[in-house]
């Protein structure tokens, strides 16, 4: 992965780590959701843009992995400050739910592989709620055919991995 890479996946994770801290403490900073979203579409373009074959022809899946996994990291995320900002300005009388993408040793397997945890639930339960800070956690398990990504997180269990060696794990699931 290179550098430009991973400190994007910083400011992603930075991003979660706000809301979750904010929600777990009551806080609702009004600049939050605003600095995301525009750090959000500025972020999609530029990896967008990274991937495009028309500008740096063909491109492999593993020339890509770093945009993908970005990608799929800045997704969890958006989806997290979607209900950040829902939850605190009572858009509608409904729960709202944190997600993350749970990497297999057979890589994703979206939107399947996603782990959620209702806000309410988060903020009873705050050591479970900052486990939600990294957007793309681990399970040591390769999903089978005929097998669903739910069980196999229950069964298995998943945890939060550096970068590297996340990156390495999908990686290697992208050349098998």
């Amino acid at each position: 992965m290179y550098n430009i890479e991973k400190v994007m996946y910083e400011k992603i994770r930075f991003f979660n780590d706000v809301l979750i801290y904010d929600i777990l403490h009551n806080k609702n900073p009004e600049d939050i959701y605003d600095e995301f979203k525009q750090f959000h579409k500025n972020a999609v373009w530029l990896l967008e843009s990274a991937a495009s074959e028309e500008r740096f022809g063909e491109l492999t899946r593993v020339k890509t992995a770093g945009t993908q996994f970005l990608l799929y990291a800045l997704w969890m995320v958006d989806f997290n400050i979607d209900a950040y900002h829902k939850y605190f300005n009572n858009i509608k009388a409904m729960s709202y739910w944190l997600r993350r993408n749970i990497l297999f040793d057979s890589g994703f397997d979206n939107p399947d592989s996603w782990q959620c945890i209702e806000i309410d639930d988060a903020k009873s339960n705050p050591s479970l709620a900052k486990t939600f800070v990294d957007p793309i956690a681990y399970c040591n398990h390769t999903l089978t055919e005929n097998e669903y990504a739910a069980e196999a997180i229950r069964e298995h269990g998943v945890k939060n991995l550096e970068l590297e060696e996340l990156f390495e794990i999908y990686l290697k699931s992208l050349n098998e």
